[in-house]
């Protein structure tokens, strides 16, 4: 692949080369680890009108970048490039780990046990069915359910993000209600426990938690 820089006329009178007697094809670009490289070191990959791909217009990119930064940068609601709200509290924002003491970035453990019906079990879920993201838990005392609570999460919001918003609510509602009381808290979603465990983690909801 020749590479013209400034005024080269390579790209027109390309080189001829030949290995062990087989003459070599030039190509107009190559890949290599990931990346596209053309002629020119433009780093951008050739449109192909016909598979339906093309340049975004600027505007739109422009739009797309404010978007972002109003709610990423200054936690503003906004309206998105389809005209629908998007609010920065149903996004999990990752914390900056260098604006906290490491004495401060606390970690829960679990373990690994069934429950066996004695005393307060709480049990949290996360789900997305249909489209549509919620979490939910149960309270059970001695095996009778005493309390349900359940929460509607965006539509654009994760699984993993449902779980761990159903381990916070239902601390707060321990916070409020359960004060002093022994609990066991039970979840099947392993990847937020283990996110919980992490002191170093960048997850607002799990430093909630």
């Amino acid at each position: 692949m020749p590479i013209a820089f400034g005024k080269s006329n390579c790209l027109l009178d390309q080189a001829r080369l030949v290995m062990d007697g087989v003459s070599l094809n030039v190509a107009k670009s190559i890949r290599y680890l990931g990346v596209e490289w053309d002629s020119h070191l433009s780093f951008t990959p050739p449109s192909k009108p016909h598979q339906g791909k093309g340049v975004v217009p600027l505007d739109l990119v422009d739009k797309a970048e404010w978007c972002i930064f109003q709610v990423s940068g200054l936690k503003l609601p906004t309206l998105d490039l389809l005209g629908n709200e998007v609010n920065p509290i149903d996004f999990d924002f990752p914390n900056d780990l260098h604006l906290s003491h490491p004495v401060d970035r606390r970690s829960l453990g679990f373990g690994s046990r069934l429950p066996c019906g004695d005393g307060l079990e709480i049990f949290t879920d996360g789900s997305a069915i249909n489209g549509a993201v919620g979490g939910a838990f149960v309270v059970c005392y001695y095996g009778y359910v005493i309390h349900r609570g359940l929460g509607r999460l965006d539509d654009r919001n994760s699984v993993y993000q449902a779980e761990l918003t159903a381990i916070l609510k239902t601390c707060e509602w321990m916070v409020q209600k359960l004060t002093g009381t022994t609990v066991s808290l039970f979840s099947d979603s392993r990847s937020g426990l283990q996110t919980l465990v992490n002191p170093d983690n960048r997850s607002s909801l799990a430093r909630s938690i």
